[in-house]
């Protein structure tokens, strides 16, 4: 299963249905900033595409226990290119490889397969 291709389409997805993918970003991005520091660390490409390089430090009290981040963030569609988080020895990256535009995925794409006896809860 090729999931840097789900993941991209499941984020082209889920930023359609709302009222515009800068208006989400500018959600995450200020709700970022309740906890950390930030700054614009330029202007890098990813994968073909040029993105904003964000870097989100914790804030003094958390300084701790907190994660750092790095985003880059899509300069034309707002979609989020690459993201690195880091917290002590552990680290977390995340990169869209190709990022395809205009495209109905077929609904069985999103079919969960799950082993026999998981139990699944509707929330």
């Amino acid at each position: 299963m090729d999931w840097k291709f789900i993941t991209v389409v499941l984020t082209a997805i889920l930023l359609a249905s709302l009222p515009s993918a800068s208006e989400a970003m500018k959600g995450r991005l200020s709700s970022y900033r309740m906890s950390h520091d930030s700054k614009l660390a330029g202007k890098e490409e990813i994968n073909g595409r040029t993105g904003h390089h964000l870097v989100f430090t914790p804030k003094e009290a958390a300084r701790e226990s907190g994660t750092t981040m790095d985003l880059w963030i899509d300069a034309e569609h707002w979609l989020t290119l690459k993201e690195v988080l880091d917290q002590g020895e552990a680290r977390m990256e995340y990169e869209v490889g190709t990022l395809v535009e205009g495209i109905e995925p077929a609904m069985d794409l999103f079919r969960l397969d799950l082993p026999e006896g998981v139990e699944v809860i509707d929330q």
